[in-house]
């Protein structure tokens, strides 16, 4: 199984590829947090060149991660410029992949893997 995953940070996205149930990287690319359409119009082409079987987003915010909200998967009110209601899963593709998404903030998203771990 190949896992990808990306994490918004405020200054900084980084986006991986790892296999197997180990964390086996196998690919990992990073750009700088710019406008929205920019930052995640590259999040979306890297992924298209990246072959993955599930995805994880993680994302500064505050972010809407309730799925039943029609704002999910959203930035909804930030202090960061031009990121006010962002559509982060639909602006990387999320939407229309045929895998399974999980979507959390940059804060619990680790969290959780360490709960896990």
């Amino acid at each position: 199984m190949r896992l990808a995953a990306v994490e918004l940070g405020g200054t900084s996205i980084r986006v991986a590829i790892a296999e197997g149930n180990s964390i086996n990287i196998v690919a990992r690319e990073s750009f700088p947090c710019d406008a929205p359409e920019v930052t995640l119009g590259k999040v979306r082409a890297w992924l298209a060149v990246h072959p993955f079987d599930a995805l994880g987003v993680a994302s500064f915010g505050p972010i809407e991660v309730r799925k039943s909200q029609p704002k999910y998967g959203f930035i909804t009110t930030t202090p960061k410029h031009g990121w006010v209601d962002v559509d982060v899963l639909g602006g990387i593709g999320a939407r229309a992949l045929n895998v399974p998404v999980a979507f959390d903030t940059d804060v619990n998203a680790p969290a959780v893997s360490e709960y896990r771990a």
